[in-house]
């Protein structure tokens, strides 16, 4: 069993309570990680600890990527106290889908019971966790007058009956492995059932949008540079003016979407930049398009010719900088010469090399070789962005927009480029999932 202990705060009582217990565990063949500030109170990471010999982990302010890499793969997290880093703990353990234990042992903090009522902080704290370790029966008297329904273990901080005291400890970690693999299934079935993804045919169309008749084909006659009128890019501006405000607010109402990477799009700031993305969401090219640049560059995206025909959507997905794909041969050249030229003239433009739209597969499908062609023949280079996905308690999903560094050409093959890519996202995203159980 791999266990890892958490505290943001360290007494003597504490180093000595934990210095027993990870004997204990250990001394069964368990492995544990602690997880404790230094004399300073400050976060010391990947640095073995003088006393544990284990990597010490702490810190004044919660940090999300250090907490996560010390609760990440553990089997059972045991929390000792009430601090900001333990909410945060408890946050990301219900991410992970990790069970977790806390622990209300007020001698290890010189803190007096005097008092039967517990603070307000301390009740919301201990009311997120459904299995508590506790000191004596009066502790858990307490807990119960303070309408906390959790399970208690009263696990004495000095046994003299060391095996006693290990078996306890050991069976409270076995029963909440057991029960938060009930709990944690208990919110899957709150999940809406998946799409049937046809995987011998990766670049089917599964999603079936309403499209105006008759349709509007695409060939080397339609004019992509379309030289318009004041009015219309008046228009066109405000209208990318409010789908910079609108789009977002719906997108994290209904997809609580968070961008990651933000600093990778100051490399490609004032240069063309081929923009790749897998295409898992409904809403992901115009979120990208108001997002990655905001207001001052316009991202031209690729769609379906089939997009301009759908009632109110495409007259407005165009607006905002859709490129319809060509029906015919030379109108698909027509489109190669057109996204060339914008990235020569160092514009932004999204491309989705896996071509159809498969809402929220959580694989990499194959990559289509043109993509790459335009990076091959403009040099410009290409900025990887991969969306992933969470469940969330209520069984709904967060989308994550993860922008990586950009790649540069230098020469290489569209091949090369292709396969290089295509290892890139396949690599992150089995990274990515790995972490949930």
């Amino acid at each position: 069993m791999k266990v890892s202990i958490i505290s943001s705060v360290c007494t003597q009582e504490l180093k000595n309570y934990v210095q027993k217990l990870t004997s204990y565990l250990k001394a069964k063949g368990h492995d544990i990680n602690v997880v404790l500030p230094d004399k300073s109170g400050n976060i010391v990471l990947k640095q073995k600890h003088s006393i544990f010999s284990k990597q010490a982990i702490a810190s004044n302010k919660p940090n999300d990527k250090n907490i996560r890499e010390a609760v990440a793969k553990n089997d059972v997290v045991y929390i000792l106290n009430h601090h900001s880093c333990s909410s945060l703990a408890i946050k990301i353990c219900r991410e992970l889908e990790i069970p977790y234990v806390t622990a209300y042992y007020p001698e290890l903090f010189n803190k007096t019971q005097n008092k039967n009522k517990m603070s307000c902080k301390l009740k919301r704290f201990y009311k997120k966790s459904h299995l508590i370790a506790c000191n004596s029966e009066e502790n858990a008297s307490k807990l119960i007058k303070n309408h906390l329904k959790a399970q208690k273990y009263v696990i004495p901080l000095t046994s003299e009956n060391k095996l006693e005291s290990s078996n306890q400890i050991e069976q409270m970690f076995l029963d909440a492995i057991n029960y938060y693999q009930e709990y944690y299934s208990y919110y899957k079935k709150k999940i809406k059932p998946q799409l049937e993804y046809p995987e011998n045919a990766p670049h089917t169309h599964i999603v079936k949008m309403k499209y105006r008749k008759p349709h509007k084909i695409v060939d080397e006659k339609y004019n992509y540079a379309k030289k318009k009128y004041f009015f219309y890019h008046f228009g066109t501006f405000l209208l990318r003016l409010l789908a910079w405000f609108l789009i977002p607010i719906w997108a994290k109402l209904f997809s609580h979407y968070k961008i990651y990477g933000k600093k990778n799009l100051k490399r490609v700031k004032h240069t063309g930049v081929l923009i790749t993305c897998n295409h898992v969401h409904l809403t992901d090219a115009p979120l990208m398009a108001t997002r990655l640049f905001g207001i001052k560059r316009k991202v031209r995206f690729v769609m379906l010719s089939e997009s301009r025909d759908i009632p109110v959507a495409g007259p407005l997905l165009e607006a905002l900088g859709g490129v319809p794909l060509g029906d015919t041969i030379n109108g698909m050249k027509h489109l190669n010469g057109y996204i060339n030229i914008l990235l020569k003239r160092k514009k932004p433009v999204l491309i989705f090399p896996e071509a159809s739209l498969w809402p929220y597969y959580r694989k990499i499908r194959p990559f289509s070789r043109g993509t790459f062609l335009f990076a091959e023949q403009s040099g410009a280079p290409i900025l990887p962005v991969i969306i992933t996905f969470r469940t969330r308690r209520n069984g709904k999903q967060k989308m994550i927009i993860n922008i990586l560094k950009p790649i540069y050409p230098e020469g290489k093959d569209s091949k090369v480029l292709l396969q290089e890519v295509q290892t890139l996202y396949e690599n992150f995203v089995e990274d990515f999932y790995s972490k949930y159980r």
